[in-house]
């Protein structure tokens, strides 16, 4: 009798759970706790970082901008490429509205001043295009010139060039000048209380994210930071593209499922319940 008291009393006991095993999700956050992580974890899909979607989104503004709305073949309304006839055209159709003395004839009354500032502001805005499409047509060949020729992207390497020459050109007295002077126009308060504060909020966060970035290489290593770079550049991208493609779609999907549902409404009987849910539901 006490044996099998013993054994029922046993029986209700837990049994001893095996050791769990880590799991992957574990032991990479094991390794990223230590700060070291394996060479297929940078092959993962990461988003990209806000600050290089800021750039680009100004970049692609900007290059819009000069495009569509400043280049002389905006302004005439012109296409790629473009010959002295069509610049000439062109700019005989938009004088024919703008020009101070056509107003009146094309208005068939007299321009009202604001009428009057607006097209002499396009008149001038037209003939500084024609100007600029006829002297860059007349100095080719071909007599043809295209609108966009990647100007943008020549100026930005053309700046780069000459700030990395100007800081090649500065030696260490310099650079020992430029820090000295710029420490004691701060301590004095040279450029006004509200300008030095946000100076020094602003090399502040400077300091954090170098010291970030530096901390992080460190603790990389070489081998490791050069293929953080690659997949960095490479991959990187590569879920904001597919989500910047695929997400439209998502949406007119779930639109169109959420409009569906809508239309097919639960019937209710008369008891109160779904008709549509079997018995003992």
């Amino acid at each position: 009798g006490g044996r099998s008291a013993a054994m029922a009393a046993g029986s209700t006991e837990p049994l001893a759970k095996a050791p769990a095993q880590p799991t992957d999700g574990a032991a990479q956050a094991a390794q990223a706790a230590h700060g070291q992580l394996a060479v297929r974890d940078y092959f993962r899909w990461r988003p990209v970082p806000w600050w290089v979607c800021f750039l680009g989104g100004v970049f692609l503004l900007t290059k819009l901008q000069i495009v569509y709305n400043d280049s002389p073949c905006a302004v005439l309304g012109t296409s790629s490429p473009v010959s002295l006839s069509d610049v000439k055209r062109a700019f005989r159709t938009l004088s024919l509205c703008t020009h101070p003395d056509r107003l009146r004839g094309r208005l068939k009354r007299a321009p009202t001043p604001a009428e009057e500032r607006r097209g002499e502001i396009l008149f001038n805005r037209a003939s500084g295009a024609k100007d600029a499409l006829s002297k860059v047509i007349q100095s080719r060949k071909k007599k043809q010139a295209k609108c966009y020729e990647g100007e943008m992207e020549l100026a930005l390497l053309a700046l780069i060039q000459q700030v990395g020459a100007g800081l090649a050109s500065l030696g260490v007295y310099d650079y020992w000048e430029f820090a000295k002077s710029m420490c004691w126009s701060t301590v004095t308060f040279q450029n006004g209380f509200f300008n030095t504060v946000m100076v020094l909020l602003w090399f502040t966060f400077m300091l954090k994210h170098i010291k970030l970035f530096v901390m992080y290489l460190w603790r990389m290593g070489v081998i490791r930071g050069s293929v953080a770079l690659v997949t960095t550049v490479v991959i990187g991208p590569l879920p904001t593209l597919v989500r910047f493609v695929c997400l439209p779609v998502v949406r007119l999907v779930v639109f169109v499922q959420n409009v569906l549902r809508g239309q097919r409404s639960p019937e209710v009987d008369p008891a109160g319940g779904d008709a549509t849910r079997p018995e003992g539901a």
